[in-house]
């Protein structure tokens, strides 16, 4: 089984995120409204943090010394924007690449007015740099990066870049594109020293010294259709190189066209040239080690000496000199001999124009920026393509992912007829892809003045879009997944990633970037969900879950907004675009156990008729719990709860029968037969709060005045709680023993021959069994040694109307011991015959025939008296039971009634 893994990602990825400067309101930048915003470029950068973007809207930025020192951080422009330090008193670098790598700039206007500083500048050893879109103009360096060592790939494309000294500066490479670009400077236009693999496609490059220098570089160098013009040397090559290649390059007005020091492993290639105005066209001067050669081939020389060769393993062949007939300034020593196969002309353009810079972009129909948006997979998308250049030929597109592996047929458009400039092909290319992928681009490939069919081999050009975009799958879908859960208790289901035809999506991989949401009504507590999600070519088969509290929920899986699958697209596609559309499940989550909590107060307990003094108490707690041990604060009548059965199992451990009494959270049962306490007891949802609930219980023994019931021992063994909605029972054990006490008082007949005497008044217990006390005053009545209470009280006395009775003559005292009370008299009339009422508590009484009775007019058969005789012989006994004469207790009456056979 899976194990449950709380929701965790790479604080790189959680927090990355998008940063705006506007610093003039502009309304383009409305739909960033929801965004951190900025006034200034360096506030920006200062606030900004690993794999950020910042956007900077329209406007001037007088601005310098920008400092970056973060990983992957993009800063893009939004409209015009300027960033200069013309009108700054103190001038620094625009931007000063200070630490980290992956640095990528694009979209953006740069001017710097100091002649000591650059418009981008580092010292640190940094891996990548990606220029894209820039506009920069220096009275200084343009990208200057010196003391570079180690770094890894520069990407620049469609720069147009002017610079007092050199526009391109870079010590140290390894990966090095410059493609698209018009670069000029008053020294040298490009300086790179210690590259390892140069790529030089399709620029214009100017400058009044080296149009391209390039020194002590190794690795593969090729230098492909550009436009380049110097006055010193417009190629200089000074290199240890596995393989350079110089092709289809219009070079002109230089001391030397292609100055080439190489010291070649492999092949240097010169073909397809045109060197024009040049003093040297061509000037070799390396010796050629190791297995390396120079080949010369269907280049057009127009220049005042068009060869100067000291290399062995140099071969010229097929190539047109323009003085070859005439012989007039054509100089070529004997090391190679003469071109043995030169052309009569040039099959190249004899008076070339400057480089085609024709250029295909792709973006969305509706948008007027170059950015695509979020694409399903399985849906058909069409974009818009257009060229910034008259235009006749054949158009070939299709979708690649980063890797340039092809997603999608290629689509064809031929134009038989020119293209003007700037106009959109006619009959938009429409795609459909049908795996997901995190980095697709549009490749267009074009061949001029034909009709070809695609893909088109070896094109005149090729490009990929601008922007990158994603193709996600189209919504999520849970399957195979319970109606009911137990709050967390893992539970397992399915989850599919689908595209627009409903199918599984094929490349669809995710985990981290998921999230499992819950929902409740309003009156819920949102409790923890818990996840482990991994979803692998579109599906999960066995995805876990647990929730911690219990209800009706919806369950909602979803992507992270900030790093959702299509987190290429966060700074171009609206969220309902961008994010794969949720899925919602409806079920229902119950308590894992329910289970009780209980407190049983008293050992003994004396029999009543009601409730109302003596009770064993019951008091039981009962929590609703999850798995985890957590209260379920949603299990009540306000947002989910429902009755739970209780059964207290109760052991009598006696042979007696009799009735029992309950106040269950104070609703009395008066006479319930005592197996109900056996069975099951309601516990109503309203009583629940927080998932809590207390069940109070009073019991007791009904006491019936007639009939004394032995001792009886009942043992509360467990309590049970059952769950009908889970079929889940609960035992918690009590192992409590409660005793019930039948009792009577037993009031002393007293014999006196002193005008003082005392006797005692005792608290008796029915126990037949004869098993839990010893001194026995009655059959089967027992001295109760566990009494400690103080009920009895003197009630009032009479005296036998053949006497006048004053009460001050004859005193009584009444004081409570440890188990009896103890009753004094002083008789100082000495009177002989007194009735001594006492007031008992209904529990106390027993009698066969009459009920308590402790009313003015009441008699002695109606409750406990004593009675008092004065003799003159020593000692005194009790009456137990038998004949005696009881009289009322009103004492204003001198009168005696007779009474009858009663227990006391």
């Amino acid at each position: 089984m899976k194990k449950i893994l709380l929701l965790t990602l790479t604080f790189s990825i959680i927090f990355a995120k998008i940063i705006i400067v506007n610093k003039n309101n502009y309304n383009k930048c409305d739909i960033y409204s929801s965004y951190i915003h900025f006034s200034t470029i360096k506030e920006a950068l200062s606030f900004a943090k690993n794999n950020d973007t910042i956007k900077i809207c329209e406007g001037n930025y007088e601005e310098d010394n920008l400092k970056i020192n973060h990983y992957n951080l993009k800063i893009e422009g939004i409209g015009d924007v300027l960033i200069t330090n013309k009108n700054l008193n103190t001038k620094h670098n625009i931007f000063s690449i200070c630490s980290y790598s992956n640095l990528t700039l694009s979209n953006l206007k740069i001017e710097q007015y100091s002649n000591n500083n650059s418009i981008i500048c580092s010292n640190k050893n940094i891996r990548i740099i990606n220029l894209k879109n820039l506009s920069m103009k220096s009275k200084g360096y343009g990208l200057y990066l010196k003391n570079n060592y180690g770094w890894g790939n520069i990407n620049i494309e469609n720069l147009e870049i002017s610079s007092t000294y050199d526009a391109i500066h870079i010590n140290s490479a390894r990966n090095l594109n410059i493609y698209h670009s018009n670069i000029k400077a008053d020294t040298n236009a490009i300086n790179l020293n210690h590259i390892h693999h140069i790529y030089i496609y399709n620029n214009i490059i100017k400058s009044q010294q080296n149009a391209l220098f390039i020194n002590k570089s190794l690795g593969y160098i090729k230098i492909y259709k550009n436009e380049i013009t110097a006055n010193n040397t417009n190629i200089y090559l000074n290199t240890l190189s596995f393989s350079t290649k110089i092709y289809e390059n219009n070079i002109s007005n230089g001391k030397y066209g292609i100055e080439l020091y190489t010291y070649s492993i492999g092949t240097n290639i010169i073909k397809n040239n045109i060197l024009k105005d040049n003093n040297y066209g061509l000037k070799i001067l390396s010796k050629g080690w190791w297995s390396g050669y120079t080949n010369v081939t269907n280049n057009c020389f127009y220049n005042k000496n068009n060869i100067l060769n000291h290399n062995y393993v140099a071969f010229f062949t097929k190539n047109y000199y323009n003085d070859l007939n005439n012989k007039l300034i054509y100089t070529i020593p004997d090391i190679p001999k003469y071109d043995k196969n030169p052309l009569p002309y040039c099959p190249l353009n004899q008076n070339p124009s400057p480089i085609n810079n024709t250029q295909f972009y792709v973006k969305e129909i509706s948008r007027t920026d170059n950015n695509i948006t979020t694409k399903i997979v399985n849906k058909n998308f069409s974009l818009e393509i257009y060229t910034n250049q008259p235009f006749k030929g054949t158009v070939c597109s299709t979708v690649i992912d980063k890797n340039g592996n092809t997603l999608s047929d290629w689509k064809k458009n031929y134009f038989n007829s020119q293209l003007s400039t700037s106009q959109t092909l006619q009959g938009n290319p429409n795609y459909k892809i049908s795996s997901a992928n995190k980095d697709a681009r549009i490749k267009i490939t074009w061949v001029e003045n034909q009709n070809r069919n695609c893909p088109i081999t070896n094109p005149n050009n090729s490009i990929t879009s601008k922007d990158n975009f994603a193709i996600r799958p189209k919504k999520f879908e849970i399957t195979n997944y319970p109606d009911k859960i137990l709050a967390s208790e893992e539970f397992n289901f399915i989850v599919k990633a689908l595209d627009n035809e409903n199918h599984i999506t094929n490349n669809y991989n995710a985990s981290s970037n998921i999230i499992l949401e819950a929902n409740q009504k309003d009156d819920c507590l949102i409790g923890t969900i818990n996840k482990n999600i991994n979803i692998i070519n579109g599906i999960d088969n066995n995805a876990i879950a647990n929730y911690s509290e219990v209800g009706e929920i919806n369950i909602t899986i979803k992507e992270n907004k900030n790093n959702p699958f299509a987190y290429v697209d966060l700074d171009d596609t609206l969220e309902n675009e961008l994010l794969i559309e949720p899925s919602t499940i409806s079920l229902t989550s119950y308590p894992y156990q329910i289970i009780s909590d209980t407190n049983i107060s008293n050992k003994i307990v004396y029999n009543d008729k009601n409730l109302s003094t003596h009770y064993a108490e019951i008091n039981s707690s009962i929590y609703s719990l999850n798995k985890d041990g957590g209260i379920t604060q949603n299990f009540d009548n306000q947002c989910f709860g429902y009755d739970i059965n209780l059964s207290y199992i109760v052991k009598n451990n006696s042979n007696e029968h009799f009735k029992g009494m309950f106040d269950i959270n104070h609703y009395e049962f008066n006479d319930s037969k005592f197996e109900t306490l056996d069975e099951n007891l309601t516990l109503s949802k309203y009583s629940f709060q927080n998932g809590k609930s207390t069940i109070k219980i009073k019991f007791n023994i009904y006491k019936n005045k007639r009939y004394p019931v032995s001792i009886v021992d009942l043992n509360f063994s467990k309590l049970i709680t059952y769950d009908t909605k889970t079929s889940k029972q609960y035992n918690e054990p009590l192992n409590k023993t409660i005793s019930f006490y039948y009792l009577s008082v037993l009031a002393p007949l007293i014999y006196a021959n002193e005008k003082t005497t005392s006797d005692k008044i005792y608290i008796l217990v029915y126990d037949k069994n004869k098993n839990h006390f010893k001194d026995e005053k009655l059959l089967n009545w027992f001295i109760n040694t566990n009494y400690k209470e103080n009920d009895i009280k003197l009630l009032g006395y009479t005296l036998n109307k053949k006497y006048d009775f004053n009460i001050s003559n004859f005193n009584i005292n009444l004081t409570k011991n440890d188990y009896y009370y103890k009753i004094e008299i002083n008789n100082q009339k000495k009177y002989r015959t007194v009735f001594i009422h006492l007031n008992t508590p209904n529990y106390l009484w027993t009698s066969k025939y009459f009920d308590l009775n402790i009313s003015e007019n009441s008699y002695c058969n109606t409750h406990y008296c004593s009675e008092y005789h004065l003799k003159y012989k020593p000692g005194s006994i009790g009456v137990r039971s038998g004949n005696f004469q009881g009289s009322q207790i009103n004492t204003s009456q001198q009168n005696n009634q007779n009474g009858i056979k009663v227990y006391r």
